[in-house]
């Protein structure tokens, strides 16, 4: 079975979850009137990328989907917590934009499949 973060619904949520992490640590970066602006547009759209990947995964990976459906509202309510304490951090600004770039890079990365490994050809 593939791992869930290989399944489009996992690279969706991680993606979403990169977006979060990404515009929050911008809007730490940036002025009082840029982050407001961040908060506002970044937060909804991974919100909803999140829904759209709950959605596809609640077939597939059931487990999963609820897991993230009952952790991720109250991830999100701690992120803004630790977001409103850290305001004008420099610091951790850039981890937290350097973290969800991370994830964005693994939310978007192209998927590759192994190679299958045949002994018997392997040896001529």
């Amino acid at each position: 079975m593939k791992q869930f973060v290989e399944t489009p619904a996992g690279r969706m949520l991680v993606f979403a979850l990169g977006l979060a992490l990404a515009g929050g640590g911008a809007a730490t970066l940036a002025g009082p009137a840029a982050s407001i602006w961040l908060l506002a547009f970044g937060f909804p759209i991974a919100i909803a990328l999140c829904v759209v990947a709950l959605a596809l995964a609640a077939e597939a990976s059931w487990f999963y989907a609820v897991r993230a459906a009952v952790t991720l509202p109250f991830l999100l309510l701690l992120y803004v917590l630790l977001l409103g304490v850290v305001a004008g951090s420099t610091p951790v600004g850039w981890a937290l934009l350097v973290t969800g770039g991370g994830a964005l890079a693994l939310g978007i990365r192209p998927r590759v499949d192994e190679p299958e490994l045949h002994p018997a050809a392997q040896h001529h």
